[in-house]
């Protein structure tokens, strides 16, 4: 084991725990990895064996380590397979104090937010254990009357040494700048009511959601579901097609070399960006000398298979959850390497859309899930998003790719063949009966499980369906408003569009009670500087973003693991698990060259005790 203790040697061994002063944080991108404060010094473990630290025990230390990879399911915290040598790296102050125990409410909601998240970096081949902040778990601001008042009067004190002399600056329209301070703590007061009372009526509309899901107003709508689902099983169970053999095979060879590429890519020692990953022979290597033909093939079983199952998918836990890809295959590449590839009795995989448009490599990621979805039908699971559309297509990229890589007229064809399999991808998937994953989002929040079900696919063109089922639209399109907004509620047009809608934390709430839901799962969503994901509304919606880097927001690729809890009935726990920024990475690399640079001393130090 090895222990780092002075500051400036954490900066010096970036490779091995990349920590930095938190007055470089700014240069160094605002990034996420544990920062040292001030003239703060602690110890941070690297695990090649575990050793006792001053912080706890040898006993305290090995059992928090242990009680964090059985919860990974030991996939983030030992070598990847892509790796020759990862490390693992802890925060000690940080990460053995974070509370890891549900509260009451999370165990009355069925689904519970893991206190840590893992982040692997593969320029140093090594995984972090780092506590969620306030930067991911969003909360809505206060809006009480006295708050509102005192944040004013802050702000107007700030404008001079007299209070009086700015309210009197601020109030070009009134005399008198008592009465203007009055009229402002009037509307203040008036606003705060009216929040409150929307926040009764919403505490009211939940429990009465609760009772309707819970068919305490009517025992017949039990058997009703009970059928109903009946039915699509063996609907789905008769009309499952048969896979050729032929197919099989080449669907067989397809994952063997993605397992190898991942390892390949793994140990690669410099991190790239996706765009910068050049392989003429990406798609001969990965699909076969004949990669047209088993793309024509894999999209056409894929279609089959998609056709025998409803609109809404179901998958059982464990499950590991993918936000957008845009054809950003290396960042595939190494999200399998980390966190494990999918296996016939393994963890299902819920891809949940836009798989291709924009990025550099989006023959390779669809063929890819295809190939998925043809070995594993019930493991692997392809959820709609916006940009499995053909106008998107056009002009976001696909079609343009597929011209390039394929010719003109081959290219053409296995166009027309994608889209055909788009029509028939499920809009949302549901895990074990309490987590929702869908593309977009819930639009108004009016709809229900049972109107998803009962939808009949293909759907050729979710905008056609607009004027009769908008949230149909909506599910692909529609974003929430963040929690920092306290005074929206409802529904509002969004900035995309006057067909998609922007829903509040109290149409998100709502809609979980009537649907007998715990979580929401949605992507759509690349926000600067993230680390791929935000839980928001609550903690009943989680946003995730895979693709790293996407169109130069520097954002992390994050993914979330959904697995039964083993100390506690009934409840889901939700792991997070990230692959850093390529960009960020490069930044504290420079970074590190120039503090090296500045103290040589130090840095010949930090490499002696290496």
């Amino acid at each position: 084991m090895l222990v780092v203790r002075s500051l400036l040697d954490e900066v010096f061994c970036g490779r091995l725990s990349g920590c930095c002063r938190s007055s470089d944080l700014e240069e160094n991108g605002g990034d996420w990895p544990i920062m040292l404060t001030g003239d703060e010094m602690i110890e941070t473990a690297v695990l090649d064996g575990v050793s006792s630290t001053s912080t706890s025990s040898r006993g305290d230390f090995e059992e928090k380590c242990d009680a964090s990879m059985e919860r990974s399911c030991s996939v983030s915290t030992r070598c990847s397979s892509s790796c020759s040598s990862s490390l693992i790296l802890y925060d000690l102050q940080k990460s053995l104090s974070v509370r890891d125990t549900p509260t009451v409410e999370e165990l009355d909601r069925g689904v519970y937010f893991e206190r840590t998240f893992d982040l692997f970096e593969p320029s140093k081949k090594c995984f972090r254990i780092v506590p969620l902040d306030r930067r991911v778990l969003h909360q809505r601001r206060s809006s009480s009357s006295q708050g509102s008042v005192q944040r004013s009067l802050a702000s107007m004190e700030s404008l001079g040494s007299d209070p009086m002399q700015s309210i009197s600056a601020l109030s070009t329209r009134t005399s008198n700048s008592s009465m203007g301070l009055h009229m402002l703590q009037t509307r203040k007061q008036h606003g705060s009511e009216r929040a409150s009372n929307r926040v009764m009526v919403l505490a009211w509309g939940v429990f009465s959601g609760k009772m309707l899901h819970s068919r305490l107003l009517g025992f017949g709508e039990v058997t009703n579901r009970f059928l109903q689902e009946r039915r699509l099983q063996v609907a789905a169970g008769e009309n499952q097609p048969r896979v050729l053999s032929s197919v099989l095979g080449r669907a067989r060879r397809v994952l063997f070399q993605v397992g190898r590429l991942a390892r390949k890519v793994g140990t690669e020692t410099i991190d790239k960006l996706d765009s910068e990953w050049k392989d003429e022979h990406a798609l001969e290597l990965l699909f076969g000398i004949e990669y047209y033909d088993t793309l024509m093939l894999l999209a056409t079983a894929v279609r089959r298979i998609l056709a025998s199952q409803p609109a809404l998918a179901s998958a059982k836990t464990p499950s590991r959850i993918f936000g957008d890809l845009h054809g950003q295959v290396r960042d595939l590449l190494l999200l399998f390497g980390a966190y494990g590839l999918p296996e016939t009795d393994g963890v299902s995989f819920v891809f949940n859309g836009d798989f291709v448009d924009r990025g550099s490599h989006q023959l390779e990621v669809l063929g890819i899930l295809f190939a998925l979805k043809v070995m594993l039908p019930d493991k692997v699971w392809l959820v709609r998003g916006n940009h499995e559309d053909s106008a998107m297509n056009e002009k976001y990229g696909f079609r343009a790719a597929c011209s390039s890589q394929l010719g003109s007229e081959r290219g053409a064809r296995f166009f027309d063949v994608a889209q055909k399999t788009f029509d028939y991808l499920p809009l949302a998937c549901l895990v074990e009966k309490s987590v929702l994953v869908l593309h977009g989002g819930i639009g108004n929040g009016s709809w229900t499980l049972d109107d998803l079900r009962n939808l009949q696919l293909p759907i050729k063109d979710p905008a056609s369906h607009y004027a009769d089922a908008p949230w149909i639209y909506n599910i692909l399109w529609s974003d929430p408003i963040d929690d920092g907004k306290a005074s929206l509620f409802g529904v509002h047009e969004s900035p995309r569009g006057v067909q998609t809608s922007s829903f509040a934390w109290d149409v998100t709430k709502t809609f979980c009670a009537r649907n007998g839901l715990s979580l929401v799962i949605r992507s759509h969503q690349s926000k600067r500087d993230s680390p791929g994901f935000d839980i928001m509304h609550e903690n009943m919606l989680l946003r995730i973003f895979s693709a790293r880097d996407y169109e130069g927001h520097r954002n992390d690729g994050a993914t979330a693991l959904l697995q039964d809890s083993v100390e506690e009935e009934n409840l889901i726990t939700v792991r997070l698990q990230v692959l850093r920024t390529c960009t960020k990475s490069r930044e504290e690399s420079r970074f590190q060259a120039r503090a090296a640079a500045k103290w040589p001393h130090r840095a010949k130090s930090a490499q002696d005790n290496l």
